[in-house]
């Protein structure tokens, strides 16, 4: 994710993963079985209630505002991120033809935390910026 671990309420937070196709292969009977899980779609959980389904991994943004992929937080809060890779399979024995495994598999990603956070703008004076009054106010809340 983009920025990394965390992000602004009302602004981009951009997010992608790996696009990997798992083999395995093995000896089964005397025979050399490859096996493949080939990831076909993505379950983005955001941790605030909003889950998103995509069939692309994207990719890392050159920046925030071309990113492909990305949620927009409501609120200041910590959230737990999780991606859910959904894949479908086939294997082959030898050098045979590649056969289709019916059905599907997920696999959830450990939960990431992100934190959000507020973005405030202060219109100070000159003679606040000297004196400092951005802390002060704080202080005052």
């Amino acid at each position: 994710m983009w920025p990394n671990g965390w992000g602004v309420a009302g602004k981009r937070t951009a997010f992608w993963t790996e696009d990997t196709t798992q083999t395995k292969t093995l000896t089964m009977l005397g025979q050399q079985v490859t096996v493949e899980a080939v990831p076909v779609s993505w379950r983005w959980d955001f941790g605030d209630g909003t889950v998103k389904w995509t069939h692309s991994p994207w990719r890392k943004p050159v920046s925030l505002e071309r990113a492909g992929f990305y949620h927009v937080y409501s609120k200041a809060e910590r959230v737990k991120v999780t991606v859910t890779v959904r894949y479908e399979g086939r294997y082959r024995v030898g050098d045979g033809p590649w056969t289709d495994i019916d059905g599907t598999a997920e696999k959830t990603s450990p939960p990431r935390d992100v934190t959000v956070y507020r973005y405030e703008k202060y219109v100070v004076s000159e003679h606040c910026k000297r004196r400092n009054c951005l802390e002060e106010n704080r202080a005052n809340r």
